[in-house]
């Protein structure tokens, strides 16, 4: 209990006492009782009518009556009240307050007045305290508690997005190990990490004494990456995709890979933002699903590798693939011409050609096809020759010093021009040699192609 007294008039004064009577520390408050009193000397008076009030805190306590002072050294109760003053968010309190007496002249006494003081209330405890968390989704995190009374017990609420749940019981005492779920994921698509906030509820017998906030902090864990389960690789070119049927052989310069993204997919709410594959080692990339290479100017076995990108700016595990790259190379001839026959009139040609094999598992795919046609030396009008020395073969990429003849019957008094066509599944290539004239059946001529 603390007193406090008033000023002095003719032997007239106030006394306050407050007292802290109770306090309730889940409620943060403290009952305080107020007792305001009169006291004389030797001044007596009466049938007065007089007022008093206490103020506190924005309140006041009133007090009007007609007292009676009577005899030397009295005391007289003014007010006698209890109160409840609420507590600050620390649980501490110290308050100010003012007492006044009114007299209304004559005997009574003028204005009595108690200010300038204040006074502390005990700190109430208040609830317990965490920390700030960071954690790893997925991974144990234990948060800790600092509890300000034994008798306390807590449960922890969580908040993360969408995500926003009690995770313990009421009666945890002052740790908690909580994995938080991959689902949590869900609540960041765009980030590798976020934040939210932990919230421990502090209990006392089952009734809520208050709330501690603080921030979780969480980091996707590094394995939650986009998932890619292949690549499909198409030829864009629809003669080499029917010639070499298989989807690990393509033609050097002819083919041009298309790439498709097998089972391309975002995890826990991400989605694909990039496309990637590469010729390793080479200097192509494809950046899109369904992108193309381009033209390829090498051959040999190469590696595909291929990966995407989500969201989060996470990538997925690369696939790989090996593929063969067949060398290509235009089509090439040279043939010899000679007049044979007894009347020089036969013409027989010696044949080196060569186009690219484009062998698949052992079987040669590309065909060959060689054409000889004549006209008239100066003409333009081209006649197709059927004799043997033209040919359509399948499984053959070469003619090495092989002579035939053309079946037509071509004067030697006459001078010839002759075209050779010269192609495989792709493109061909023309080749020309003049044959003169024979005046005399003994000579014979070389002509080379030009």
């Amino acid at each position: 209990m603390a007193e406090f007294w008033s000023n002095n008039d003719r032997g007239f004064r106030l006394r306050l006492w407050i007292d802290q009577v109770s306090q309730d520390k889940v409620a943060n408050t403290s009952q305080v009782r107020f007792q305001l009193a009169l006291l004389n000397t030797a001044a007596t008076f009466a049938g007065y009518s007089c007022s008093a009030f206490i103020d506190f805190e924005g309140h006041r306590l009133n007090w009007s009556g007609t007292p009676s002072v009577l005899g030397p050294n009295q005391t007289i109760p003014v007010i006698d009240e209890t109160v409840t003053i609420n507590h600050d968010n620390s649980g501490q309190k110290t308050f100010a307050f003012t007492a006044q007496f009114n007299g209304s002249g004559g005997y009574s006494p003028n204005t009595l007045i108690i200010s300038g003081n204040s006074y502390k209330l005990t700190d109430l405890p208040r609830g317990s305290s965490t920390s700030d968390i960071t954690a790893v989704i997925g991974r144990p995190v234990t948060i800790n508690i600092t509890p300000q009374q034994e008798s306390y017990r807590h449960a922890i609420w969580v908040t993360y997005g969408k995500f926003n749940k009690q995770i313990t019981t009421e009666n945890i005492k002052d740790s908690f190990t909580w994995t938080p779920p991959l689902e949590l994921c869900n609540e960041i698509p765009d980030n590798t990490k976020g934040w939210g906030n932990v919230t421990v509820i502090t209990y006392d017998s089952g009734r809520e004494v208050s709330r501690d906030v603080k921030i979780i902090y969480l980091t996707m864990p590094d394995d939650v990456k986009p998932k890619l389960t292949g690549v499909t690789l198409t030829d864009t070119n629809a003669v080499a995709g029917n010639l070499i049927t298989s989807s690990e052989h393509f033609v050097q310069i002819m083919s041009d890979i298309k790439v498709t993204f097998d089972g391309a997919t975002g995890v826990y709410g991400s989605t694909i933002k990039n496309y990637r594959a590469e010729i390793v080692g080479g200097n192509q990339t494809v950046n899109s699903n369904g992108g193309t290479f381009g033209i390829m100017n090498f051959n040999g076995q190469v590696t595909i590798r291929a990966t995407v990108t989500d969201s989060r700016g996470r990538t997925s595990a690369p696939v790989e693939k090996a593929i063969t790259i067949l060398e290509y190379f235009a089509p090439s001839l040279k043939f010899d011409v000679t007049r044979v026959g007894a009347t020089s009139s036969t013409l027989q040609v010696l044949r080196n050609a060569k186009i690219a094999p484009l062998t698949v598992n052992g079987v040669q795919k590309n065909t060959m096809k060689l054409t000889f046609k004549v006209t008239p030396y100066g003409k333009d009008g081209y006649t197709t020759d059927t004799g043997p020395a033209s040919g359509d073969w399948a499984g053959v990429s070469s003619l090495v010093n092989s002579s035939a003849n053309l079946a037509g019957v071509y004067a030697a008094n006459k001078s010839w021009q002759i075209l050779a066509v010269l192609e495989d599944k792709f493109t061909n290539a023309n080749f020309k040699a003049d044959v003169p004239a024979q005046p005399c059946s003994s000579w014979s001529s070389l002509w080379r192609q030009r």
